[in-house]
């Protein structure tokens, strides 16, 4: 065998073991990887939506036993410089604009401050409220971990929905039943 087909060989040889070396690491990487067990949130389809003091940015006080009652709703959960959050809320305003959501309140809550609730609104043009989570409730004892998560909530109080998908379409017809709870 010449030299220079030898050399190559040994370089074809390296080759395919360095492609083979990170393939067998990322296979064991993700095999060792742990499975995501924790949902985005204590709020699961089933329980009741909990009763928590929240603020309008004006700051007057607001349950959202009050702001669910009788009525349900959707309640979006969000943080005012994410990306998707702001995917989210253009998507779920452009449904609101377009009559699609006749019927379903719709809310945000987030622990950003007020006076910059009241800026986020007014750039993105939303007509929809939302409130202050000034004892950071969402984040402490409802657990929400991933944002933009939407739960929908029956009027009875009861969780019947959540999505953490920002480009899964609103589909005001699907949200009108389940807050009808049917």
């Amino acid at each position: 065998m010449s030299p220079h087909l030898r050399s190559a060989a040994f370089v074809v040889l390296v080759f395919v073991a360095a492609v083979a070396g990170v393939w067998a690491g990322l296979w064991f990487r993700e095999s060792r990887a742990p499975a995501p067990t924790e949902p985005a949130s204590a709020l699961v389809p089933g329980s009741v939506f909990p009763d928590a003091v929240l603020a309008a940015p004006d700051g007057a006080a607001r349950r959202t036993g009050d702001l669910l009652a009788g009525r349900g709703g959707a309640v979006l959960f969000l943080k005012l410089d994410c990306g998707p959050c702001g995917r989210a809320v253009a998507a779920w305003q452009e449904a609101i604009d377009a009559g699609e959501l006749e019927g379903v309140p719709v809310w945000g809550v987030t622990i950003d401050p007020p006076e910059e609730i009241v800026a986020y609104r007014a750039e993105r043009g939303l007509t929809f409220p939302v409130y202050h989570d000034a004892e950071r409730v969402s984040v402490g004892a409802w657990r929400v971990r991933s944002v933009p998560l939407v739960v929908v909530v029956d009027r009875e109080g009861e969780i019947v929905a959540t999505r953490s998908d920002p480009r899964q379409p609103v589909d005001g017809e699907a949200l009108r039943e389940l807050v009808a709870g049917g």
